[in-house]
This record gives structure tokens, C-alpha cells and sequence, in this order.
């Protein structure tokens, strides 16, 4: 998306010898991603303050990210995909949390969870082609995967027995959005 920036942004760091000619992609993979993270961060809160979610929005990107992280899945070949993909889906969960009725929040919830953490705990952590992963990287990304989806769920327990049941099912979105994720990745191979 820009990528032109950012290799321009490089070269005046190497001109002005601040980072070495060695290290340019890796700085370019760096302000890429994080430009890109800055952009949806801003975006998400965009959507949370136009539907007044914002904190709704919040809990939905932290809960995602604290599993995507980790879990891999689907990448979109395209920054501004990702982008318009990612937004929309953060529009599509708060839309759908804020229509649903009070009284089907728990079941919806409790039919993401069964559906999403099998699907978790068989294939995550899945590598990409770009960043395939070491044996090592498997074994430690996978005990990560176990640690924050069972700390979620505890969070989603906890918010259960205190009738937060909007936020269990955007934290449930969250978690089925990941799983999704991971299947769309093991059946593209």
C-alpha cells in the first residue's frame, strides 16, 4: 500500500547512516507492518466510535491478535485487502453483536466455541510460505495458542457469570474469526 514511502523512508535512514544497507528489508518489513497496524487500529476505533462500540471494537482486536499472533492462518496476498478484509469483519462482529437479541447471545456463543477451538487446538499454529515454522517456533507458538485461548475463555467464563454476554460474543467472533482463518489456510495447501 505504501511501500514506496516507506523504501524512501529507508533510504534517507542509510544516507544519513543512521541504519546500514544490510538491514534495509528488514526495516522495510518493519515500518510496513507496523504502518499497516497503525492504519487498522485507527480504522477499528473509526468503526467502534460510528456504531458506538468502541470499546466493544477494542475488546474484539485484542482478543483476535492475542490468538492470531500465534495461530498463523490465511494471509491475503495485498496490504489494502487485508485492510478492507480486516475492517469489514471488524464492522460485520460489532453489527452482528449489537442486532442480535439479549437472548440469543449465549447460545451463538457457545456454538462459535465448539465449532472454533477444536479447529484451534487440531492445526494452530499454521506457518505461511513467506515464514514457514522451525519445529521449535511449532512447539512454542503452540503452547502460546493453549495459554491465550485458555486465558480468553476464562475471560469469557468470568464475563458469562456476570451477564456481559455482548462481550463473550465478541471475544467468541474473535476466536472463530482466527479459527476460520487456520482452516482457510490448511485447506489452501
Amino acid at each position: 500500500m505504501f511501500i514506496k514511502q516507506v523504501d524512501k523512508f529507508t533510504k534517507v535512514l542509510i544516507d544519513r547512516k543512521i541504519i546500514t544497507i544490510a538491514n534495509k528489508e528488514r526495516i522495510n518489513y518493519g515500518l510496513s507492518t507496523g504502518v499497516e497496524l497503525i492504519l487498522n487500529l485507527i480504522a477499528t476505533l473509526k468503526i467502534g466510535l460510528i456504531l458506538d462500540m468502541v470499546l466493544e471494537s477494542i475488546v474484539f482486536v485484542l482478543s483476535f491478535a492475542s490468538i492470531r499472533v500465534y495461530a498463523g492462518g490465511y494471509h491475503l496476498r495485498k496490504a489494502l485487502n487485508c485492510y478492507f478484509v480486516s475492517n469489514g469483519s471488524v464492522a460485520l462482529v460489532l453489527l452482528t453483536v449489537k442486532m442480535t437479541p439479549k437472548e440469543y447471545l449465549g447460545s451463538i456463543s457457545f456454538i462459535l466455541l465448539a465449532i472454533s477451538i477444536p479447529i484451534i487446538l487440531k492445526f494452530a499454529p499454521i506457518g505461511t510460505p513467506n515464514k514457514p515454522l522451525s519445529n521449535y517456533e511449532k512447539e512454542c507458538f503452540r503452547n502460546k495458542v493453549i495459554k491465550h485461548s485458555g486465558f480468553e475463555l476464562l475471560v469469557v467464563l468470568g464475563l458469562y457469570v456476570t451477564n456481559m454476554l455482548k462481550s463473550v460474543l465478541i471475544i467468541n467472533f474473535a476466536i472463530f474469526i482466527s479459527s476460520l482463518l487456520i482452516i482457510l489456510s490448511v485447506y489452501e495447501e
